[in-house]
């Protein structure tokens, strides 16, 4: 890996760091998460995607696409590592919409341990409206970031199984307040173990997400990219940009929806920053709000 290249490709400013300590991992997601966009399109006409490290380094530096999960957060380890971080790799499980959790592997999240000991979940590839910098992993704590107040705490009977949820919020949308269901007032994002992987222990979720009928990515064309107050998102043909008023409101800003494949080409490269070298076939599905 080229660290300067990677650092100049997120916009990291100053110079490289040399401190392997909170600060510099907050800046760190920070600059990731708005530079470097969460990216399915590759799955709707593109190029598979493979665990491959150098791969991936080529397809988000040197070519400036995103990714998923396994990419986006694969990567970001790999940089951790190469300034000095202590790095774990953890298995997560998405919480789905029909409110239980997906299957093992089914997400890749990082415990990064720096500053005399402390812990922090760290994930730049998450990819919806769920926490971009590092959470002290600590039980029950809530800690409030610009898109959200979240909390870690204990999961099931498994000794070492957690679960990261967020504050249910209150969403502004064409000038009307809307609230999540409230059915509680913390909404599961994704449960984990503290058990280490290794980034080829997802290969086979990685081709599940690409091939299973039973895939939500492959069955929804979704990006996102963070920017300095809120996040700009598409799903299927329609895009969406949102602001975060506070960390228990945001507004949903504008509305696009593409009428065709190459308007969506065009549309992605002008909001989310991606520029394809194809013409995606996308399959359009409902939105479900995130």
């Amino acid at each position: 890996m080229n660290v300067d290249k990677y650092l100049e490709r997120i916009k990291y400013s100053g110079p490289k760091p040399t401190k392997t300590d909170y600060n510099t991992l907050y800046n760190l997601c920070k600059c990731h998460s708005q530079n470097v966009a969460f990216d399915v399109i590759d799955m709707f006409g593109g190029p598979r995607k493979v665990l491959d490290l150098n791969k991936v380094y080529r397809d988000i530096v040197v070519n400036k696409r995103g990714g998923f999960c396994y990419e986006n957060n694969g990567l970001f380890c790999w940089l951790l590592k190469e300034l000095g971080y202590d790095v774990a790799i953890l298995q997560a499980q998405v919480n789905t919409s029909s409110k239980s959790f997906g299957p093992m592997f089914d997400h890749m999240t990082l415990l990064v341990t720096c500053d005399n000991g402390k812990k922090w979940l760290t994930d730049v590839g998450f990819g919806g409206n769920f926490f971009v910098l590092p959470l002290r992993f600590t039980e029950t704590e809530e800690q409030h970031q610009p898109n959200g107040v979240y909390r870690i705490r204990k999961h099931g009977e498994e000794p070492l199984e957690y679960v990261v949820e967020r504050a249910k919020k209150k969403v502004i949308n064409g000038g009307k307040h809307e609230s999540e269901a409230e059915t509680s007032t913390w909404k599961a994002g994704y449960k984990f173990d503290m058990q280490e992987r290794s980034w080829e222990d997802f290969q086979k979720m990685c081709d599940f997400q690409q091939d299973s009928e039973e895939s939500f990515l492959k069955n929804n064309a979704v990006t996102a990219i963070y920017t300095t107050n809120g996040v700009a998102y598409s799903w299927g043909n329609v895009f969406y940009a949102k602001r975060y008023i506070d960390s228990y409101t945001e507004e949903i800003t504008s509305v696009k929806t593409t009428k065709s494949d190459t308007e969506f080409k065009e549309v992605l490269e002008q909001t989310i920053g991606l520029k394809l070298t194809f013409t995606p076939k996308l399959l359009f599905k409902d939105f479900p709000g995130v």
